[in-house]
C-alpha cells in the first residue's frame, strides 16, 4: 500500500517497514501508522548500502562477467595464452552487442602484427574479427585481472574489411 504523508514524501509499507523513496530512510511502524520520520530511528545505513550497492553489482557483473565454460577452458591455458585467448572473447562479445551491426565469430589478436604483451594488458593493433563470412581489419587495447581471466577494460576500433584475395597470405578462411 502507498500513501503520502505530505507533498514531498512518497512512502511504500513493506512488510512491517516504511520506506522512504526520498530520502531512503526505513522508519518503524507503530500502531499502523509510522511515526514522525524526525522521532524515527532505523536501519538507515542499510537501506542506503543496499540502494548504493546492488545497482553497481549488477552493472559490474553484467559487464565483463566471463561465461562459466569459458572461464573453464581458459584456466587450461598459460598465463600469456589465456589473456590473449580472454581478450579476444571480450572482444567479439563487444563487437556483437555494441550496435555495430556485426555478429563476430571469430577473433584473431595477430593476422597484421604481433600484440603488445604487458603483465595485465595486451594491446592488439593487427588483429581481425570475422562477421558474416567476411574478415574485418580490428585494433584493441585490453586490461585483464592478474590470472587473465576478468577482462577489466576493453577498447576497440573496427578498420576496414579485409580484401578475400589477401585472406590466403595471412591465414584467413571461410
Amino acid at each position: 500500500m502507498a500513501r503520502c504523508l505530505d507533498e514531498t514524501t512518497f512512502f511504500i509499507e513493506v512488510g512491517i517497514q516504511c520506506v522512504d523513496m526520498k530520502a531512503i530512510k526505513t522508519f518503524p511502524r507503530w500502531n499502523g501508522r509510522t511515526q514522525n520520520p524526525k522521532q524515527c530511528k532505523g536501519p538507515v545505513f542499510m537501506l542506503k548500502l543496499f540502494a548504493i550497492l546492488i545497482p553497481l553489482a549488477s552493472v559490474a557483473t553484467c559487464a565483463f562477467a566471463v561465461d562459466p565454460a569459458i572461464k573453464k577452458q581458459l584456466e587450461k591455458l598459460d598465463p600469456s595464452e589465456r589473456m590473449e585467448q580472454a581478450c579476444d572473447a571480450e572482444a567479439m562479445k563487444r563487437i556483437g552487442t555494441d550496435k555495430t551491426g556485426f555478429t563476430p565469430d571469430k577473433v584473431i589478436a595477430y593476422t597484421f602484427g604481433d600484440p603488445d604483451m604487458k603483465p595485465d594488458a595486451m594491446n592488439a593493433p593487427g588483429a581481425v574479427f570475422r562477421s558474416k563470412g567476411d574478415w574485418y581489419h580490428l585494433s584493441y587495447a585490453c586490461v585483464t585481472g592478474p590470472q587473465h581471466i576478468h577482462v577489466r577494460d576493453l577498447s576497440y576500433q573496427i578498420g576496414d574489411k579485409v580484401p578475400r584475395d589477401a585472406w590466403q597470405q595471412h591465414y584467413l578462411y571461410d
